[in-house]
């Protein structure tokens, strides 16, 4: 009988380790790059819910940790297979949902290094979302104005690319087949389907045929 190789005994101990994590579905979290290290948070009652593959990677041989925090009766949803690169965060607060699409046509859709999703109540992603460089996704301002703590759930729908260095704020809305060109901030606004968006305070220049990676 030939001995098991290491490197297979590593990614068993790997998902064991890792499955742990997953709450609901018959997804698994894949995780065997040493350059990215995963540490996951979960408060009472948080729920992960995997329908699909939750791939930890690096994009072009980066390092940095992939950090996922959740607060109490916080749910992650993931609803098809998708990529974490290096850097990446995700915070979810207390009672907190984020659900994200996963692939359904695009392959390698995920997160590309250092970006950050903040959640105070509701994000939703769709499918075949694709997040470049230092993107900043949330729904809250985080910090309160004249005693108020201002909310508003945001909404990216299904084949949207965000490019390089744009924030996604409270109250966004990007309708289906979206591109977000690079440096863009959007803000309580509402585009698509189809459109290309750009600018700080951002506009719809233009729309946009079918696009592919």
């Amino acid at each position: 009988m030939l001995p098991i190789p290491l490197s297979r005994i590593r990614r068993g101990v790997l998902y064991l380790a890792n499955r742990r994590y997953v709450d609901e579905g018959c997804g698994r979290i894949i995780h065997n790059d040493w350059r990215v290290p995963l540490k996951i948070s979960k408060g009472i009652r948080a729920k992960i819910i995997l329908n699909g593959d939750l791939r930890i990677s690096s994009f072009q041989g980066d390092c940095g940790c992939v950090f996922i925090a959740m607060g109490k009766n916080s749910t992650l949803h993931v609803d098809g297979n998708f990529m974490l690169t290096q850097g990446t965060k995700i915070t979810l607060d207390d009672d907190a949902s984020l659900y994200i699409g996963g692939d359904a046509m695009e392959k390698g859709c995920g997160t590309t290094g250092n970006c950050r999703i903040m959640v105070r109540k509701k994000v939703h992603i769709g499918k075949d979302f694709l997040c470049s460089w230092n993107v900043f996704i949330t729904d809250c301002d985080w910090h309160k104005l004249n005693g108020e703590l201002r909310q508003r759930e945001t909404r990216i729908a299904d084949h949207v690319w965000v490019t390089c260095n744009c924030s996604i704020l409270k109250g966004s809305s990007i309708g289906p087949g979206c591109i977000v060109a690079n440096g863009t901030v959007i803000h309580n606004q509402e585009f698509g389907p189809n459109d290309l968006i750009q600018g700080n305070p951002a506009v719809a220049i233009r729309k946009i045929g079918i696009w592919k990676r």
